[in-house]
């Protein structure tokens, strides 16, 4: 007969293997409440080490390519404003583009 230990002991998609509890199911509704955003180069990844993090597969919002500058998640970096307005070095007198809309 198993233990309840070895019973509850998977391995994940990374070869891990860990002890868990079944957690209660929730509703669908409930389900599909959080949004996660991913903005990690993680393209090169696929391509050059074969490593696949299916983001797809968990409805996680990404950019096409897994790229970290795409058209769907964008973080603005000082220096890639491009014509967005903005401070230079954060100085309050030397705005660029009119300075950041309020």
């Amino acid at each position: 007969m198993k233990s309840v230990e070895s019973a509850n002991r998977s391995t994940d998609p990374f070869g891990s293997t860990s002890v868990h509890k079944e957690l209660p199911r929730l509703a669908e509704h409930e389900a599909t409440t959080l949004m996660v955003i991913w903005n990690v180069a993680s393209g090169p990844c696929k391509k050059w080490k074969k490593v696949d993090m299916h983001l797809h597969q968990f409805n996680i919002t990404h950019n096409k390519g897994e790229e970290i500058f795409g058209e769907k998640v964008v973080i603005f970096y000082e220096k890639k404003f491009g014509l967005c307005p903005y401070y230079k070095d954060y100085k309050s007198n030397q705005p660029v583009n009119g300075g950041l809309p309020q």
